[in-house]
């Protein structure tokens, strides 16, 4: 028989539960729906203190939308927590993004989370439990519960509050279907004008068989160069007659047939008239009309191919390296690969899986895949290129190595001569403390392998990486289940930074236990990134960014905290007659000198890049118009300054 605290526990739960569903009955506004629970958490439940976030305007921050229990200033330093100590590492963050519950049984005691719950603490709190809002698939909130008491959230409560939590976003939902269902003719044209991507609608006509333009929206007129006006009511294949070689023709009458909606991946359009690559998805409506929503790629291609031109590292690194897309596809591999694999075409099983866990879970994190061929064992490791549709591939031969550890595991004196031989710098540590350290380790730090043995482990890591990497050790020792192998940087001998890949293994030593340690110099490769990431985003004549880099700037200041944001625009007067009558060493010389003074004009916190040919651009944030005209007599100034040729 439960005992009275158990019954007065859920018998608590049972009434709030039951005001919770009156409230979703009553309230038409999210902000008071939110604010009834929050209440009927503190009130009838007995919480010390609830408050519930919702996505600002679709971004990754949370906005406190209820409050009860401590005034709004709590909230409020909270927030402040973030700003000061980064969103993305704090328990709100990993509620948010993962898409589940954060518990922490005991605030004091969790070191990595003590900058964001030091408000927590000093207001007496013990514990606490996050947990995610969801609309539909996404998750769109957090609710935040507090306790005075250590170890508070047992199974029972977690239960009871995974079921508010769903409560909430069914009533979110009902209010949004709501107002969706109000506005939704009315925003379906406006949509169609604005969306960024292009939107083409067909009537199909011939049962299917054929379809004519019935609407096109403004981001398709622009990537077709065509008008809508002229277009509209005429057949798709007199307009884009290369449709059908271009395969989308086909699509169209599936999804007629069928009803089942289909992407269309990647592919390049040619006609007479135009060309370019093109993404498209492809569904029907209810009146049997065909739309195709589809992205022009084109100049992102051609900045991946101009990006391939300019970086030999992959053609030239003796390891297999390449680019595959979410669905897959293999979209470049270098001639270790083909030679390896004896494919140029296709990806492993096992590649395959790591990329669909990838686009599963909606992150960039990395994922490391073992692979066996022919007796040999690859370690390939992915890495989701941010906002872009492909990951990159790196693989390393570590055949030698896992040798060396399978050795070192049966016996360690039998296979001493292979460790000490070996490539890869080997160390066992125990308690954090080298206890071992082979010969291969002199050449990668400049240190005897003797002088190793009894100093910390960490010590020998760089200042910058010491954190993650002691994380990831204590962790291990635990025995978590962490990725095998990464990259950080070690001090060199002179005291500068050295990039090495490591891979590690709990083992027992001399009757204890203990962590292998392999470690390779990639100090080489990781400035060969460096340097095709700095290609990519700067201009190769002026050194200044390029138009890619600056329209991604632009996206990440268009926010409230830069404003009021300004841009300044100018053009070379004169450059083509320059390259005409002078020749292109001298229109290029020009330009160089321009993009000198301009960088001298403007300020550290300016972005400053070539926008193309002879256009330059500056955007300045937290800039007004009076301080920006300011700027601009500078920059006259200094152009009136220069002597070999007027600006």
């Amino acid at each position: 028989m439960p005992d009275n605290s158990s019954l007065k526990i859920l018998s608590r739960s049972l009434k709030a539960i039951s005001k919770i569903n009156r409230d979703l009955l009553n309230f038409k506004s999210e902000k008071n729906l939110c604010q009834a629970i929050c209440n009927d958490l503190v009130q009838i439940k007995g919480y010390k203190f609830v408050w519930m976030g919702l996505k600002e305007n679709g971004s990754e921050i949370l906005s406190p939308m209820a409050i009860m229990g401590k005034d709004r200033y709590f909230v409020k330093s909270v927030k402040e927590s973030w700003d000061k100590y980064s969103f993305n590492d704090c328990p709100a963050s990993m509620a948010l993004k993962r898409g589940r519950n954060f518990i922490n049984k005991d605030l004091k005691n969790a070191q990595q989370f003590v900058p964001w719950d030091k408000n927590a603490i000093e207001e007496g709190f013990l514990s606490v439990l996050i947990l995610p809002i969801r609309y539909h698939s996404d998750v769109i909130g957090t609710l935040h519960v507090y306790s005075d008491t250590k170890n508070y959230f047992l199974k029972e409560e977690i239960s009871f509050l995974k079921e508010v939590a769903g409560d909430i976003s069914l009533g979110i939902k009902s209010i949004k279907d709501d107002r969706k269902s109000i506005k939704s003719k009315i925003e379906y044209k406006e949509l169609t004008k604005r969306i960024s991507s292009c939107v083409a609608i067909y009537e199909a006509i011939d049962d299917g068989n054929d379809f004519l333009i019935k609407d096109f929206n403004k981001a398709a007129e622009k990537a077709e160069k065509i008008k809508r006006k002229d277009i509209i009511g005429k057949n798709v294949l007199k307009i884009f007659p290369g449709v059908k070689d271009f395969g989308l023709f086909d699509v169209f009458k599936r999804v007629y047939k069928t009803g089942r909606p289909e992407s269309y991946p990647i592919s390049i359009y040619k006609d007479k008239r135009i060309s370019g690559w093109r993404e498209n998805f492809v569904y029907k409506l209810s009146n049997g009309d065909i739309v195709a929503v589809y992205n022009d790629l084109t100049e992102k291609k051609k900045a991946e191919e101009e990006i391939k031109s300019l970086a030999k590292f992959p053609e030239e690194n003796p390891d297999p390296v390449g680019s595959i897309n979410y669905h897959g596809k293999l979209l470049y591999c270098n001639h270790t690969y083909k030679k390896i694999f004896n494919d140029g075409e296709h990806v492993p099983y096992k590649i395959k899986k790591a990329i669909k866990k990838i686009a599963a879970e909606k992150s960039f994190n990395q994922e490391v895949v073992e692979i066996k061929i022919n007796a040999r064992i690859f370690l390939f490791n992915l890495i989701p290129i941010k906002e872009e549709d492909y990951i990159n591939f790196y693989g390393r031969d570590i055949t030698e190595q896992m040798m060396a550890e399978k050795a070192l595991r049966e016996s360690e004196e039998k296979y001493r001569t292979l460790v000490e031989k070996v490539n890869e710098a080997i160390f066992i540590v125990q308690d954090g403390i080298f206890v071992f350290a082979n010969p291969r380790a002199n050449e990668l730090m400049g240190i005897s392998e003797t002088d190793f043995v009894g100093k910390s482990f960490i010590d020998f890591v760089w200042p910058g990486d010491r954190k993650v990497v002691s994380a990831n050790y204590r962790k291990r020792i635990a025995g978590e289940t962490l990725t095998n192998a990464y990259d950080f940087r070690v001090i060199g001998v002179e005291g500068e930074p050295i990039w090495v890949f490591m891979s590690a293994a709990l083992i027992r030593y001399k009757g204890k236990p203990a962590m292998l340690i392999i470690v390779t110099n990639v100090n080489e490769r990781k400035k060969a990134e460096e340097r095709i990431l700095y290609l990519s985003f700067h201009d190769h004549l002026t050194g200044l960014y390029n138009r890619r880099f600056f329209e991604e700037e632009l996206k990440r200041l268009d926010t409230k905290r830069q404003l009021p944001l300004s841009l300044i625009m100018g053009d070379l007067n004169g450059l083509k007659l320059i390259n005409d009558v002078f020749g292109h060493l001298e229109g290029d010389r020009l330009l160089k000198e321009t993009a000198e003074i301009l960088k001298k004009v403007s300020r550290s916190e300016d972005i400053l890049a070539r926008w193309g040919g002879d256009e330059f651009v500056l955007l300045l944030p937290k800039t007004s118009i009076l301080d920006s005209e300011e700027i601009v007599q500078r920059i006259i100034k200094e152009f009136k300054k220069t002597s070999s040729q007027k600006i």
